[in-house]
């Protein structure tokens, strides 16, 4: 722990010397009027059937340095984490659909925990989608046939009350930015969200710190190609990720990149997404899955 904080004294001084500031998406949004429908983000839930016995928790809690958070994944209680999160959900916020950007199981040779998930996520109230992260992929020369064989598809997209919504799987290929462009172009007309695993833009703080203390990228392969392929339709509102484990967001080109902070790790968060016919408003919650309820 000494090591880490001596580190990010060392870097957030930098980036004060540099006026360099990490902006942070609004945590409520004051919108007039009803929203046309609420979706509920839930990402990095890393799932295991074989829990450690305990979660070796160092700090019970999260370190926020200019918005990026640095935690520890408490994975022996993700089980209940999970069930507690689902629960809150379908009683507090009722969403019209739960979307769900990555890392459902910790590791992606655990075919058994993506079933166990998959359960547990058959428990919500509404329609809930997936979409592939780096730790759902599998040993093999089919990396993504587990999480095929669980949850189905790797890229799709879908409509909801004239807003168009894309899942794009993570490390995508030749093929894969064919579909998204083609798929853009279909939907043209409409507002359209993207939903992926890894981030699209962040901040140099947020790439040096996870470099140093995460992991080593935090951003999607091929992610200027993907960029450039959504600044050149002009129907694209925002996209969400996950991957950093932090709540971060970034507006260029008139299109709104956000990252939503891990379910694994405190504080235990997920973002609300409550969406109108032309903007969205966002808010991050905690279901404090860990208290007794």
């Amino acid at each position: 722990m000494k090591l880490i904080l001596t580190g990010l004294g060392i870097l957030v001084a930098l980036v004060i010397v540099l006026g360099m500031i990490v902006f942070m998406f609004p945590s409520g949004n004051a919108e007039k009027g009803k929203p046309q429908f609420t979706i509920v983000q839930l990402t990095d839930i890393h799932y295991t059937s074989t829990p450690p016995e305990t979660s070796g928790l160092s700090w019970k809690h999260h370190i926020r340095i200019l918005g990026y958070k640095l935690h520890k994944n408490n994975l022996a209680e993700g089980s209940r984490i999970l069930h507690n999160t689902i629960e809150y959900i379908n009683e507090k916020i009722k969403p019209d659909l739960v979307v769900i950007t990555g890392d459902i199981v910790d590791r992606g040779n655990d075919k058994e925990g993506m079933k166990q998930a998959k359960d547990i996520l058959d428990k919500l109230n509404c329609p809930w989608y997936p979409v592939i992260g780096d730790h759902d992929l599998n040993d093999g020369e089919d990396k993504r046939r587990n999480y095929k064989e669980v949850f189905g598809d790797i890229n799709y997209s879908f409509d909801r009350k004239g807003w168009h919504i894309i899942m794009l799987g993570i490390f995508p290929d030749d093929e894969a930015l064919r579909w998204l462009k083609e798929d853009l172009d279909r939907n043209a007309d409409k507002p359209t969200m993207v939903f992926m695993h890894r981030m699209l833009l962040a901040s140099w703080l947020m790439k040096e710190l996870s470099r140093r203390y995460y992991c080593p990228e935090i951003v999607s392969p091929r992610a200027e190609e993907i960029v450039e392929i959504l600044n050149n339709h002009g129907n694209v509102i925002a996209t969400f990720s996950g991957h950093s484990h932090t709540n971060y967001s970034r507006k260029k080109g008139g299109i709104l990149y956000i990252s939503t902070a891990a379910l694994i790790g405190p504080p235990y968060q997920f973002r609300v997404i409550n969406v109108y016919k032309d903007r969205i408003s966002t808010s991050v919650r905690t279901a404090h899955p860990l208290k007794k309820r």
